[in-house]
């Protein structure tokens, strides 16, 4: 199929694409992408992908990895361990990190309480409930790109204010937070 020649042409630079901005390992990436290319092979009139003959729509191939993201992490969600299956390892608690998460998440929920009422309900029912952008959109009765502009905004909002702290907890400098 032409088009996913065409799409193949850049295919580090889609792994790239989402491991970078989707913040998604390697392996992540590339199932991701993989999706994609079966997702366009699957459609009718793949040529949206398309200006003309040859030139790429990276508009719209980017919107279609990110939703394969979002479904993906939907469909996951947090791991969790059955509790007969509890061990001592994981009982023993680090203490320092404990109150450094503890430190964090009330850093993150004080600047999604900034957001003002409107925003604070919508991130909190977005990334505490994993509703879908549709879901919220038909529940708020606000249309769906209002919707996906206020999270997008929140979310880099977030990253702003808590990217440093959340750097130095990966880093295990629990100190700096």
């Amino acid at each position: 199929m032409k088009v996913l020649e065409i799409l193949a042409r850049d295919h580090s630079k889609w792994c790239n694409f989402v491991a970078k901005n989707l913040e998604a390992n390697e392996a992540i990436a590339e199932d991701i992408v993989q999706d994609a290319y079966l997702k366009v092979a699957a459609m009718k009139n793949p040529n949206k992908f398309l200006y003309g003959d040859d030139q790429i729509n990276y508009w719209y191939f980017i919107q279609v990895l990110n939703s394969i993201y979002i479904d993906k992490t939907r469909k996951v969600g947090l791991e969790t361990i059955p509790y007969e299956d509890l061990s001592i390892q994981y009982l023993e608690v680090d203490m320092e990190m404990e109150e450094a998460f503890e430190r964090l998440y009330n850093k993150a929920i004080a600047e999604i309480n900034e957001f003002g009422r409107y925003g604070s309900i919508l991130s909190q029912m977005y990334f505490k409930t994993r509703y879908s952008l549709r879901d919220l959109s038909s529940m708020a009765e606000v249309s769906l790109t209002s919707i996906y502009n206020s999270i997008r905004s929140y979310r880099q909002d977030l990253r702003d204010a808590l990217g440093e702290d959340w750097e130095d907890f990966k880093n295990q400098d629990y100190d700096k937070i």
